[in-house]
């Protein structure tokens, strides 16, 4: 299949039922934002001259892994993938048909659940295979997390006019590359959903509250973690939290940027210490991020959420939901 950094070969699913389905896992959208584009917009990928075969999940973000049940057990069998901060990268379901067929199928594009700060793309909890088998394009997307995507600090402020929202931007770069790219995969640019749980749905509507998001998404599907209560966080208190985060780690409350991004993040140095009391959340400003995220929701239409109001439950969605959430994502 062409993208517009190069050709990508996908594989048929080995799973029971999805024989059908062709997956593409992997798929760069993105340059790795290591080294000096650490803690910067993402940037295009180069591009590559042969095929690439896109037939394995990538290493998972970084990120301080702990299990909270029952969803260790339900959708992660306690055990994690390895972890890398070259993490922007998304997988791609779709059918032999759909790929070479003329008619241009609904997407939908899902974001995984872990808050903001843990989490991948392939746990149990989203089956993209379910998705295609009932004629849906499904794109799952890997973004920065905790630190990585949402640290902000008064030099980095200084250095880029306001800091924060890595991971915010990284969704908004893979929407438009789905945008450019999903008609090669079957799908129709002009019809896409956009949903995610608990996390997910965070993620969903802070890019639909985004004034740098410039993909068109009309239909969002928010499960859980709809937060109707509170706001994004200023850019000062952003930058508090940040400094804080620092100071926990033993760090200078001025070190440079410099020093920090030539810290080795694959050791971990940096992810150790992710808890939701440094505030690692979107920011609010002009630029990237306004208002309260259930406020902002409206802009997609409908709206199709849901609370498991208190229940403790963590099971995969049975195949008759997933139908429900099809007919939702085709306009139904």
């Amino acid at each position: 299949v062409d993208t517009s950094y190069g050709k990508v070969q996908g594989i048929n699913s080995t799973d029971e039922g999805y024989e059908n389905v062709v997956q593409f896992k992997g798929v760069p959208y993105a340059a790795p934002p290591v080294g000096d584009l650490r803690w910067k917009a993402p940037v295009d990928h180069e591009k590559w001259d042969d095929i690439l075969v896109c037939d394995t999940n990538r290493e998972m973000p970084m990120q301080e892994l702990g299990f909270v049940e029952p969803s260790g057990t339900d959708f992660h069998n306690n055990t994690a993938p390895e972890m890398s901060e070259d993490c922007l990268y998304m997988n791609i379901s779709t059918t032999e048909e759909n790929l070479t067929g003329d008619e241009k199928k609904p997407v939908y594009v899902w974001f995984h659940g872990g808050g903001l700060t843990v989490g991948h793309t392939y746990s149990a909890e989203g089956n993209l295979d379910a998705f295609a088998e009932n004629d849906v394009i499904a794109v799952s997307v890997e973004q920065r997390l905790g630190v990585f995507g949402y640290l902000s600090l008064p030099q980095l402020s200084e250095e880029q006019g306001q800091s924060g929202n890595y991971g915010l931007m990284d969704q908004i770069k893979a929407l438009e590359w789905i945008k450019e790219n999903i008609a090669n995969f079957g799908g129709d640019p002009e019809n896409i959903t956009v949903g995610g749980q608990s996390g997910g749905t965070m993620k969903a509507m802070s890019m639909i509250a985004s004034p740098q998001m410039d993909v068109d998404v009309d239909k969002l599907i928010l499960e859980s973690g709809l937060k109707y209560v509170g706001a994004f966080q200023s850019q000062e208190d952003a930058e508090k939290n940040g400094t804080a985060y620092l100071e926990d780690l033993g760090l200078s409350a001025d070190i440079s940027m410099e020093e920090l991004r030539a810290m080795d993040g694959e050791e971990r140095e940096l992810s150790r210490l992710q808890l939701p009391h440094h505030g690692l959340q979107p920011v609010r400003c002009v630029r990237h991020c306004r208002g309260r995220p259930a406020g902002n929701a409206g802009r997609g239409r409908p709206l199709f959420g849901s609370r498991n109001a208190g229940r403790r439950s963590c099971r995969p969605l049975r195949r008759q939901h997933i139908k429900i959430l099809c007919v939702v994502c085709a306009g139904g």
